[in-house]
């Protein structure tokens, strides 16, 4: 039986950046195994995007519109032509090696709840026309063998300063979960999230102030991956926030917050003992160095182990109808006073980095805007590009 394959150098491509870079470069093969003799015409190979979108429009479960759009695109075409005496291929193995740019502007693998964008590489066999087979007016019909192989694609700026900066720094990001005159409770957390290299995720900090006692019951953070469609020139819209890394903790009797105070007016957080506990408590607070303008009794600083990306995200684009961010969640239940239970809950928006672009960033040349354009190596830096 006579088979035909795609090999490809890899599954995945990185596209991006400058026009003809190496990195925006399908390296493949088309393969033939033959047990008979067989005449080739010609070899087309297309990279085929696939768009597929489910728009619901509604209140919960109840759907007021509901249609999909589904669109189907050629990215990029190369041919091999085969010479009329190599058309006529003998029994055994025979590869056609073949190379194909692609577009660097070619939006990146999706897969989602409400929509997709897959590719796939598509190789037609064009069969040489048989002389003594004649069809209409005398012309030999001309058969085609498809051969079809999914391929996956990675969007990075290769060469934007911004993507370097967002590698190889880490800065800090601080929100409120609430603030109001009798409380306060302030997360302080990195901007940027790794997935292959989590050790490198630091903890956050949790800072409350009160006037009255405070009992943390459980604090839940979170890591969101949000996927948004846009329909073009119509209302709807279709957005899926998914968890791509969570942390829980649970706090004990002996983490309750109580209005104590030392003998040089820093507040304490009070805990017995050695007891295990996710959370970690650090220094004492002195009230009189916080940029505040609410006047506590009570402070405590914990220590929050950030959630490890246990889903590899999608690096994050804007382009056409489908835009996709990243958030980080907090949500913080426990009883201030004597109130029933509350419940304090933010989001603030961060940056989570794929494995994919964290290996890439060591091979990559660092950019030098003052050097008129020109990419310079620096062979220390990119080696500790993810030593923060």
């Amino acid at each position: 039986m006579n088979k035909i394959t795609l090999e490809l150098e890899s599954d995945t491509i990185y596209v991006g950046g400058e026009k003809d870079c190496s990195r925006t470069l399908i390296r493949g093969s088309v393969k033939f195994d033959l047990r008979t003799r067989r005449r080739v015409r010609c070899i087309v190979v297309s990279l085929i995007r696939k768009e597929y979108i489910e728009w619901v429009s509604g209140f919960g479960s109840i759907k007021l519109d509901h249609h999909i759009t589904y669109q189907e695109s050629q990215i990029a075409e190369v041919s091999i032509e085969i010479d009329e005496k190599n058309s006529l291929l003998s029994p055994g193995e025979h590869l056609f090696d073949f190379n194909m740019w692609v577009p660097d502007d070619v939006d990146p693998s999706i897969l989602s709840k409400y929509g997709d964008i897959k590719y796939t590489l598509l190789a037609k066999v064009y069969k040489q026309r048989d002389p003594l087979s004649k069809g209409l007016f005398g012309f030999g019909a001309l058969n085609c063998t498809k051969v079809k192989r999914p391929l996956k694609i990675c969007r990075v700026p290769f060469k934007s300063v911004e993507f370097f900066d967002v590698i190889n720094s880490m800065s800090t990001m601080a929100f409120d979960l609430v603030k109001t005159p009798d409380l306060q409770i302030r997360v302080s957390a990195q901007s940027r999230f790794f997935t292959e290299c989590g050790s490198n995720n630091k903890s956050a900090t949790l800072v409350i102030k009160s006037t009255k006692e405070f009992k943390p019951i459980s604090i839940r953070v979170r890591l969101l991956e949000e996927i948004k469609y846009t329909e073009n020139k119509s209302p709807h819209n279709c957005t899926t926030l998914t968890p791509i890394g969570s942390y829980t903790h649970n706090f004990t009797e002996s983490e309750e917050l109580l209005p104590n105070e030392d003998e040089d007016g820093m507040h304490m957080y009070q805990k017995s003992g050695d007891e295990a506990s996710g959370c970690e408590k650090v220094a004492l607070i002195d009230e009189s160095t916080q940029n505040t303008d609410i006047t506590m009794r009570n402070t405590s600083k914990f220590q929050l182990p950030l959630p490890t990306l246990v889903t590899e995200p999608t690096y994050e684009f804007e382009s056409g109808s489908i835009a996709v961010r990243h958030h980080f969640e907090c949500v913080l239940k426990g009883h201030f006073g004597d109130d029933v239970k509350k419940i304090f809950s933010s989001r603030i928006k961060v940056v989570c980095i794929p494995s994919w672009a964290e290996k890439f960033s060591h091979a990559l040349p660092l950019y030098d805007e003052s050097m008129n354009d020109i990419l310079v190596t620096d062979s220390n830096s990119a080696n500790n590009a993810l030593v923060v």
